[in-house]
């Protein structure tokens, strides 16, 4: 069901006057001379001026309304202001937030290139939260692709499967998020009740291996589930002169079953490319998966899917 938030996730960021934002309803981001006392946190942009965030007065009053550069409906947006990306995104509690899958991978996974996060918090009074990113350089795969050669295109997928192999090191006994929460990968859930609000993020309940093999039965999980980005789109990859730069949107990164690691390209749309060629980067990188062992499993997956669909027409 359509719904907006209230106050609209597109209405998180407002201009106060130049150079200084409210973001939410309790932290300010501003243009500085010098760092005050009470910053959460600060920076310095391209042109090293110095910004910070700082707690809100509570009579900081809003007068422009900030256009975000990024938004996914009811339930998240993207904003570029001070240099820096303030992601804001629908939340309630037993959702992981995104730093937290971020600082899993930092901590275990030095090679792999990930944002820098300089700040966040949640809301839960306003149901969301709020993720403050450094600029990481390069631009998205997306953008890209038409100007790369097929030994680059290539090499771009070979590296996004060499992080994937290296995530895939990690394992847990459940199918659950780093910090035990529910996954939010909604291609490996049932479809919505008509009457849920579309801003509300849905999660699947975590699973021991028991449990999940009921649920996605009768597709063979292992013995073990595997961490995997689980949004590896050409828009979340960032390539600088051929390479890969860095990898964005760990909001879906979870403990996942390793068939779904070189099957999940196959299913979104998000993996789609403008032109002709639109599925080029999911054989691209299903090829570089294969070739690290990782199987697909498109038609039982599409068998299980199905049958969850005919189960909530019943």
């Amino acid at each position: 069901m359509f719904c907006e938030l209230d106050p609209p996730i597109g209405q998180s960021v407002y201009g106060v006057r130049p150079y200084t934002w409210k973001i939410g309803a309790t932290v300010i981001c501003e243009k500085v001379s010098k760092v005050p006392e009470n910053a959460l946190t600060h920076w310095r942009d391209d042109d090293m001026n110095i910004f910070c965030l700082r707690p809100a007065e509570p009579t900081q009053a809003e007068t422009e309304e900030i256009t975000p550069i990024y938004s996914s409906g009811t339930s998240g947006a993207v904003w570029s202001i001070g240099g820096i990306f303030c992601k804001v995104k629908s939340w309630q509690r037993g959702i992981e937030q995104e730093k937290e899958a971020i600082d899993f991978v930092k901590k275990r996974f030095k090679d792999v290139p990930l944002p820098k996060v300089l700040y966040a918090w949640t809301e839960p009074e306003y149901s969301r939260s709020y993720l403050i990113l450094q600029q990481m350089p390069g631009i998205p795969l997306e953008r890209a692709w038409s100007s790369l050669s097929t030994v680059q295109r290539r090499k771009i997928a070979t590296q996004i499967a060499g992080y994937c192999d290296t995530l895939a090191t990690a394992r847990s006994d459940a199918l659950q998020t780093a910090t035990g929460c529910g996954i939010t990968d909604g291609l490996l859930m049932t479809p919505s009740r008509k009457d849920e609000p579309s801003w509300k993020r849905r999660t699947l309940t975590p699973l021991d291996l028991a449990s999940a093999e009921d649920y996605l039965s009768p597709l063979y999980l292992g013995n073990a589930f595997y961490y995997y980005h689980a949004d590896l789109c050409p828009s979340n990859i960032l390539v600088l002169d051929g390479k890969v730069s860095g990898i964005l949107d760990w909001e879906h990164a979870a403990f996942y079953p390793r068939f779904w690691i070189a099957t999940k390209p196959h299913f979104s749309y998000g993996f789609a490319l403008e032109g002709e060629d639109t599925w080029a980067w999911t054989k691209l990188l299903s090829q570089a998966l294969t070739e690290r062992g990782f199987i697909e499993n498109i038609s039982g997956f599409q068998h299980w899917r199905e049958k969850s669909r005919n189960a909530k027409l019943a």
